[in-house]
């Protein structure tokens, strides 16, 4: 099976990529475990096996989570998810599915009664950043598992 590798690259632009998503883990409030649970379910959204696989394993690290990971899929329906996860996911998903969404003043006002806006563009940031990294994968035929 032909796939290009992204990673051996002159370019460095995975690294700078990279670079990115080291620099706001360190540098944000959001917690790494909504982070990650962010980081899984676009990767769901995309399909991208390699980014699932990375974002699960990362999870599973972390005490008390296995049940959200079961319900992340559902998490609209689940008590599982705090009011701020949930604000999270959906922004994940609407930023995911940007050419069916519009980000109203009203979602916006939401998001920002349990984010600050400095952590409202770290969700950005992000949700932009697993959204690359699962097309570059998915495009160079690495998402597979």
């Amino acid at each position: 099976m032909k796939k290009i590798n992204i990673f051996n690259t002159d370019l460095n632009q995975i690294k700078k990529i990279s670079a990115l998503e080291v620099e706001l883990e360190k540098t944000t409030t959001i917690e790494k475990e909504l982070i990650e649970l962010i980081n899984l379910r676009v990767s769901y959204i995309n399909g991208c096996a390699y980014c699932v696989n990375a974002h699960l394993n990362e999870l599973k690290k972390q005490e008390n989570i296995h049940r959200k990971i079961d319900f992340l899929n559902i998490w609209r329906e689940s008590s599982l998810f705090t009011k701020r996860e949930k604000n999270a996911l959906d922004l994940a998903e609407k930023i995911t599915f940007i050419h069916k969404n519009v980000i109203s003043e009203g979602f916006l006002l939401r998001l920002l009664d349990t984010f600050t806006e400095d952590e409202y563009k770290d969700l950005l940031f992000i949700i932009t950043t697993i959204n690359t990294f699962n097309r570059l994968m998915i495009g160079s035929r690495n998402s597979f598992v």
